[in-house]
């Protein structure tokens, strides 16, 4: 059954870019294999997840500190969700790991 999605979010079967090990000979050689399908999400739902302004996850993309948005169509960008939710584990992670170390220096 096929999930309607609305206009911030799309789907594709993504395609993993990864060197042919049988090609050792032209290191320029790039195999594509598939891999789970993926959603792209566009910025108003980049924007939900992460809480972030649309000029605060441009600059965190500029200093390599979010994930990168993909060409899409035209002027058409998109955030892949597994990475944009991964981002936002990362930054609870860290804060519970802060939190956790200003607690045991307390004690």
């Amino acid at each position: 059954m096929l999930k309607s999605m609305n206009s911030s979010e799309f789907s594709h079967r993504a395609m993993v870019v990864a060197p042919d090990p049988e090609r050792k000979s032209d290191p320029g050689h790039i195999q594509l294999t598939p891999r789970k399908n993926v959603r792209f999400l566009r910025l108003p739902k980049v924007r939900d997840i992460t809480g972030l302004s649309k000029s605060s996850i441009y600059a965190r993309i500029a200093e390599g500190s979010f994930p990168s948005s993909v060409p899409l169509d035209g002027h058409a960008v998109g955030w892949v969700e597994e990475e944009v939710i991964q981002w936002a584990y990362d930054r609870i992670a860290q804060a519970r790991t802060k939190t956790t170390q200003l607690r045991q220096a307390a004690a």
